[in-house]
């Protein structure tokens, strides 16, 4: 087992602090999607996550604090609305309240914005290789977009993946050739879906952990009262380390 020092964050930011700036990229179907940049005091550089959230919430919402932690351990962010998205929190999905009449907004339909969201930052010289990072259905969807971009994917960490049946995650995770992280919430899983998970998981060769008694998706790491959760994210910041390889 690697053995790393960790450092746990101080100080964490309020609630919907705003991004630099926001971009935005197209898709294969006409939808217009939105990404908000946190890159605040690090280095041009540093590794960049991109951060995807569950159906009904939007980047803000769900990433806000987030991004600025991973700010604060020296990792870019972008956190991308996605069209399957809503006005979770009284905080707008800037990509949801745009979109056009007929574009279908099932689970597992905001696919091409994970692959649209990779791509922008591709082509326009943010990186050339990301870490992906996905909540819900977008959990399954990331997994996804790692397997068809390996060589642009460092890793990717998924939080209380849901639809693996219906947006073809099984499939992804069994083929993901990358390293992955897979933290699941024990009171919103079945036990025989949780056991599922696990052994899938450590099958493919991924970490996997459980956190019981906690809500699901990236709000995993929100609930900072808890020492589980000061546990998972330093468990995160390592593996994070790890796959880009970088130091405190």
């Amino acid at each position: 087992m690697l053995a790393i020092a960790l450092s746990t964050m101080t100080g964490c930011a309020s609630p919907w602090s705003k991004a630099r700036t926001v971009r935005t990229a197209s898709t294969h179907d006409g939808v217009t999607i939105h990404g908000h940049v946190y890159d605040a005091g690090v280095a041009r550089d540093a590794p960049l996550v991109l951060l995807f959230h569950g159906n009904g919430a939007s980047a803000r919402s769900e990433f806000s604090e987030l991004a600025t932690w991973l700010n604060s351990a020296g990792f870019r962010a972008i956190a991308w609305d996605l069209r399957t998205g809503g006005d979770r929190d009284g905080v707008a999905n800037l990509t949801a309240d745009a979109l056009p009449e007929d574009i279908s907004t099932g689970a597992c339909d905001s696919y091409p914005d994970l692959t649209a969201a990779l791509r922008d930052v591709i082509a326009g010289g943010l990186a050339e290789r990301v870490v992906l990072w996905g909540g819900g259905h977008a959990a399954a969807l990331a997994l996804r977009l790692a397997v068809e971009y390996p060589e642009r994917v460092d890793g990717v960490v998924v939080f209380g993946p849901d639809g693996m049946d219906s947006c073809d995650g099984w499939g992804a995770l069994e083929d993901l050739a990358v390293p992955g992280f897979v933290v699941m919430p024990v009171n919103e899983s079945g036990g025989v879906f949780l056991l599922e998970l696990r052994a899938r998981s450590h099958d493919a060769g991924h970490f996997f952990h459980a956190i019981e008694f906690a809500t699901g998706g990236s709000s995993l790491l929100l609930d900072r009262e808890r020492s589980d959760v000061t546990d998972l994210r330093a468990r995160v910041l390592m593996w994070l380390r790890i796959v880009t390889n970088t130091s405190p």
